[in-house]
């Protein structure tokens, strides 16, 4: 899905407990490349400050890391026809770590949503994918039979691309 589709944003949202400050530091360090990398900012960022000791003692810390495309700068790019495609390449890099990294066992909250170009959805532990059709109207109500044939023609296109399979 991520090369059939690209990647429009990736969310990393992620709880920095203290249980899971000392889990990233002592185990696994390497298991979690990004989310340990971002541990390590924030704590040179803390580390600046001079009552750093009660920082650490706070249980809730929320981390919201947004990477999307910056679809109004290739705009005004656009006569240039390599702009953007390293930068496309790179979030769909990035997503493909983050599933590979996943562990559904770890104790870390790893929470992430990664939205393709196609506004299909990735969760950590479900996909969502979704279509626009329009449905004939009968009044104020739909047709039903025109809404079940465009459901048969999506959940064969599901079928016949395998997104049904993973």
């Amino acid at each position: 899905m991520i090369k059939n589709e690209g990647i429009k944003s990736i969310d990393l949202n992620m709880s920095l407990y203290d249980a899971s400050m000392l889990r990233l530091e002592k185990k696994e360090k390497k298991s979690h490349g990004l989310y340990t990398a971002l541990v390590d900012q924030l704590e040179t960022i803390f580390a600046q400050d001079p009552d750093h000791a009660t920082i650490e003692e706070m249980e809730n810390v929320n981390v919201k890391l947004s990477l999307t495309f910056d679809g109004t700068e290739a705009h005004r790019n656009r006569k240039k026809q390599e702009f953007g495609i390293v930068g496309k390449k790179h979030l769909e890099l990035a997503a493909s770590e983050i599933i590979n990294d996943y562990d559904p066992d770890s104790d870390l909250n790893e929470n992430f949503v990664i939205l393709t170009n196609e506004d299909n959805k990735i969760y950590p532990s479900q996909i969502q994918v979704s279509t626009k059709i329009k449905v004939n109207k009968i009044g104020k109500s739909v047709s039903k039979i025109d809404a079940w044939k465009h459901l048969r023609i999506y959940y064969n296109d599901l079928k016949s691309t395998g997104v049904l399979n993973q």
